[in-house]
């Protein structure tokens, strides 16, 4: 039987209330506060810029234009929460906001905040019933500042 080992990393996330459009993403407070627990998270973040130096200069000077990058998780989906079923299956291409609970070796808590747009979702199911919903959320996508 397969085994999902959920550790150390919990999310909470708030949706916006419409699909992106290019305006400034609206989200709905607590309403649709989502907190579960990660079988994965990862974080890659790249940051983009323009070389500034002269001709002459000795040393580089760069000037950082903006950052992107993307948020992968991966959820345990418990058919007895509140939420209905699914988490982000029905938000694909919404904004969102993640704030991810991350419990540290030396049992330390840190917390990292990202705001992107659900850029892709799937689902897995095992042969044990357990339902895992996979999200790919690209970050800096309309402008916020991360």
């Amino acid at each position: 039987m397969a085994r999902v080992i959920a550790r150390d990393v919990y999310l909470t996330m708030w949706v916006a209330t419409a699909a992106q459009n290019g305006n400034t993403p609206t989200y709905s407070g607590t309403a649709r506060e989502i907190m579960c627990i990660a079988r994965s998270y990862e974080r890659q973040v790249d940051a983009e810029s323009i070389d500034l130096a002269a001709l002459c200069d000795t040393s580089t000077k760069q000037q950082m234009t903006r950052r992107s990058g993307t948020v992968n998780i991966e959820i345990l989906v418990d058919n007895n929460v509140s939420t209905g079923g699914f988490l982000l299956q029905p938000y694909h291409r919404y904004p969102i906001k993640v704030r991810a609970r991350i419990t540290l070796s030396d049992a330390s808590t840190q917390f990292i905040e990202d705001e992107g747009v659900i850029k892709s979702t799937g689902l897995s199911l095992d042969l044990d019933g357990t339902v895992l919903e996979t999200c790919t959320i690209q970050l800096g996508t309309h402008g916020s500042s991360w």
